[in-house]
């Protein structure tokens, strides 16, 4: 079987990929622009069946702990809607090693898959592929 056949095979709806997420989870997104939107607006859509998701860097209608406080992120800390926890870039990886024992699902946008059948890390590969190992379960979401 081709890697486009592969690829093809593993591919579900944003609403399918978020089944996987349940009640208490820790989810972590990609960095920045690596946000995985459709799975974020799938996730939203479930609000009222899910309780106590704790989500690292961007989604509003649950807890949001940012480690680069953007202006929108400051105007939603000073409402109570998001913490921040300073960060210096380079050491996330050390961080989720040395920090960070739950990540339940890890929500990332993705490459298409290469001819190995492996879908890479987006423009956040610098953090993400680091932290990976620490990951209980990893949604890839292609654009």
């Amino acid at each position: 079987m081709g890697y486009a056949e592969e690829y093809r095979k593993k591919l579900v709806t944003p609403e399918e990929a978020v089944k996987v997420v349940k009640s208490g989870d820790w989810i972590e997104y990609g960095f920045g622009h690596t946000k995985p939107i459709a799975l974020d607006k799938a996730l939203a859509a479930r609000k009222d069946e899910l309780k106590d998701i704790n989500i690292r860097h961007t989604l509003t209608v649950f807890t949001l702990q940012d480690w680069h406080f953007s202006g929108y992120v400051r105007k939603l800390h000073d409402r109570g809607r998001a913490y921040y926890h300073p960060m210096i870039f380079r050491n996330q990886p050390l961080f989720y090693k040395k920090s960070i024992k739950n990540v339940d699902v890890a929500m990332i946008r993705v490459t298409k898959m290469n001819k190995g059948s492996q879908p890479q890390p987006a423009l956040g590969n610098g953090r993400t592929r680091r932290s990976h190992p620490h990951f209980r379960s990893r949604l890839h979401y292609r654009v």
